[in-house]
């Protein structure tokens, strides 16, 4: 599947010990792509040619969770689900590793202004760009926040969560994203729908504590979420590859970036189990 171009699946031939996930695709916001300057090619064993392939290992920046307004007692609830999910993530999933740090590319948009991560995160911190991080192969930010009116957590906006991706490495593999995790929702109290004269939705959070599956509930929402940054999404899926690391997507020699292409179809393999997209070359 392409989707062993970016985890290391049980499906690939010529990744050691790789393990795999099917988790179900769906929509997601969306960030424009960029590209990382991150990704070493993966080192090759003597015998047989066999990428090596390590157990995924994410980092979180928490730092906007803990500037935020809200209670101590939400902030340790959405690390908490958030560091589950990235522990069971590195204990499913498993990786070609980024060599030294993992440096975050700056990009610039077409004004020459910096690219952020996503419109909640307008500026990536400096020292990512300059010393990276250790240890990592996927950076993450973490938000729990409520915006104006426009703002997809805002009140009554009955939405849970959302993340996307918004950087690449040079063989495409997501390395940079984020995850909003809607405060009204995550709180480790349960949350309550009201309606107002004119019949908006207000949710207002109780005292009463959240039972374990409200709580699993919550961890499978954020778990669900972060796998839109690590590939299953619709703008990803374009960048899928093959076991062999061939682009499935159709590139054009002057615009190798699928998403500048016209998409015509999608469609599936014989098998039913890969996505492959037609497309019209574009013109230089």
């Amino acid at each position: 599947m392409g989707f062993s171009a970016y985890l290391c699946s049980g499906s690939v031939a010529g990744c050691d010990g790789a393990q795999g996930m099917h988790p179900r695709p769906k929509g997601s916001a969306h960030a424009s792509p960029g590209r990382a300057n991150v990704h070493r090619r993966a080192k090759r064993q003597a015998a047989g040619g066999r990428a090596i392939c390590t157990p995924l290992r994410v980092t979180f920046d928490f730092s906007r969770v803990d500037s935020n307004t809200r209670s101590s007692a939400q902030k340790a609830y959405v690390k908490e689900l958030i560091t589950r999910a990235g522990n069971w993530l590195t204990a499913a999933l498993k990786v070609r590793r980024v060599a030294g740090n993992l440096i975050v590319s700056t990009e610039y948009d077409t004004q020459g202004k910096p690219i952020g991560c996503g419109e909640d995160i307008p500026e990536v911190p400096l020292w990512y760009a300059t010393e990276g991080v250790a240890n990592t192969d996927v950076l993450i930010f973490v938000l729990s926040e409520v915006g104006d009116e426009s703002h997809s957590c805002s009140a009554g906006g009955g939405v849970l969560a959302y993340a996307s991706h918004c950087r690449q490495d040079a063989l495409d593999r997501p390395v940079v994203g984020f995850i909003q995790m809607c405060p009204d929702f995550h709180e480790p109290t349960v949350a309550y729908a009201q309606y107002d004269g004119d019949n908006s939705v207000i949710y207002t959070v109780s005292d009463e504590p959240k039972t374990a599956h409200q709580k699993d509930e919550d961890f499978h929402t954020a778990l669900h979420e972060i796998m839109h940054i690590l590939g299953m999404s619709e703008t990803l899926f374009l960048f899928f590859r093959d076991a062999n690391g061939t682009p499935l997507t159709q590139r054009c020699p002057a615009l190798p970036n699928p998403l500048r292409s016209e998409i015509v179809a999608g469609i599936s393999d014989n098998a039913g189990n890969s996505l492959y997209w037609l497309t019209k070359k574009a013109t230089a």
